[in-house]
């Protein structure tokens, strides 16, 4: 997160966040007066470290560290003039870290696979954990995706995506023979390049095993709801269509993130439950890519879904 400092008229200062959470950037602002009201909301933000940054907007050099690392109760007066004077020429950053991401070990980071290759129409699959043993530590997940992953799971979504896309792209129909034979004949190539394309979002930052504990699932997401609902709601501007995939993870992201923003979902004419944001995506609630059920029917059967919602115009995007 980057906060950025100038004037304006109603408060004292006006305050640029740039939210990072290693999942490409998403702009906000906060107004404050004083000091005391910057920590308040940093805090409040489960903020821990800060740094302060400069870069110089004529100058082909990278930008500099005025302070490094320093607690949010460590900010002093000094350290605020110092952002808010900057100039035209000059830009001054507060760079922060969240809380969550440091603090409880193992973290598994997730977001935007690779900001080079997200483009529209664009997908954002919400799951629920990692399968990973503690004792590898925290590691990052989009890293893994660009690797190809595993067949488990991750076969499954890249041909979802590779349909999806297709459809809302140009209005392709790809069908299950056309997507297998595409993935068979490609193999991990194919994986490795439709997950690129994608952003993946797990309820629950540690890892967890083969199967989940859905209690400790439901604790961790009320206990860390502030930044999960953050973190939903940078990567849901970016998105055209969200997947929740499987159990509970489409109630807990309705009762704790949504908090709830409607009262129940809505049905396509194949069963499928789904909602339009107001202000946003679509949101499909589906089954989890490693369910039991057969792979062509799962692929078939999501198809007809965004099939139909686009023909009902409830994308805000148009072929």
């Amino acid at each position: 997160m980057i906060i950025m400092g100038n004037s304006f008229q109603e408060k004292k200062y006006r305050i640029s966040l740039h939210y990072s959470i290693e999942s490409g950037l998403a702009e906000d602002f906060i107004e404050i007066d004083d000091l005391e009201e910057l920590k308040t909301y940093l805090i409040k933000e489960l903020v821990s470290k800060i740094s302060l940054i400069s870069w110089n907007h004529d100058a082909a050099i990278e930008p500099k560290l005025y302070v490094e690392n320093i607690s949010v109760r460590e900010i002093s007066e000094g350290h605020l003039e110092w952002l808010i004077n900057e100039s035209i020429n000059e830009s001054r950053w507060l760079m922060a870290e969240d809380k969550l991401e440091k603090n409880h070990y193992p973290y598994i980071s997730d977001g935007i696979v690779d900001l080079d290759r997200f483009e529209k129409p664009s997908v954002l699959y919400i799951m629920k954990e990692v399968n990973s043993d503690e004792k590898k530590g925290s590691w990052d997940l989009r890293q893994f995706l660009k690797k190809g992953a595993r067949s488990a799971s991750w076969n499954n979504i890249s041909m979802w995506t590779y349909g999806i896309k297709e459809f809302l792209r140009s209005g392709k129909k790809v069908s299950w023979e056309e997507v297998s034979l595409r993935k068979k004949s490609e193999n991990e190539g194919f994986r490795k390049k439709m997950l690129r394309q994608i952003a993946v979002m797990n309820l629950k930052k540690t890892p967890g095993g083969t199967s989940t504990n859905n209690t400790s699932l439901k604790q961790y997401v009320e206990k860390y709801h502030a930044s999960l609902t953050r973190q939903f709601g940078l990567l849901k501007k970016e998105v055209d269509l969200i997947i929740c995939c499987g159990k509970p993870t489409g109630s807990l992201l309705r009762r704790h993130i949504l908090n709830p923003s409607f009262e129940s979902w809505d049905l396509t004419s194949n069963g499928i439950q789904f909602k339009k944001l107001d202000d946003g995506p679509v949101i499909i609630y589906y089954f989890h890519p490693a369910s039991r059920k057969r792979q062509e029917d799962l692929y078939n059967d999501l198809m007809d879904a965004v099939r139909e919602l686009h023909k009902e115009g409830v994308f805000r995007i148009s072929i």
